[in-house]
């Protein structure tokens, strides 16, 4: 403590008056005895040692914790990973047996096949004939 932080003491109570007397000395009393147990507990090294120390575990922890948190996400994010790319190869699997099949079925009977595209063509055909005719309507009213 400097001499600027020092507080101002009240000031002293008429020389007459017993019981002011008293209630100031109880208050500087209290006071003191504030004062003496700040002091005592910077000058206890070994118990402000403990509270570093603590402090020091406690923050060891939190960062071995965040580094568990951080290895399970990683483990997490890498098996997923690894079954999405399973489950990729096995729907690209399928799907390459699944186009040799259709492969098969159109070699053995392809006229199913030519009758589904010509239906396919001509919905086409007659979708582009619509619109066209759409467009013509529309042009001529404006």
């Amino acid at each position: 403590m400097t001499a600027d932080d020092k507080p101002t003491p009240p000031p002293p109570p008429p020389a007459g008056d017993a019981d002011a007397i008293r209630a100031d000395i109880e208050v500087t009393r209290d006071e003191l005895g504030d004062t003496v147990s700040a002091l005592a507990a910077k000058a206890d090294v070994k118990a402000r040692a403990k509270d570093a120390v603590a402090d020091a575990r406690d923050r060891v922890r939190d960062t071995a914790r965040a580094g568990e948190i951080e290895a399970r996400a990683k483990g997490t994010v890498a098996g997923a990973r690894h079954r999405a790319r399973d489950a990729g190869h096995s729907v690209s699997e399928q799907a390459a047996l699944r186009a040799g099949q259709v492969t098969e079925r159109v070699r053995h009977r392809p006229a199913p096949a030519v009758a589904a595209a010509a239906g396919v063509v001509a919905a086409l055909g007659t979708a582009v004939v619509l619109r066209r005719r759409r467009a013509t309507v529309r042009a001529r009213r404006r």
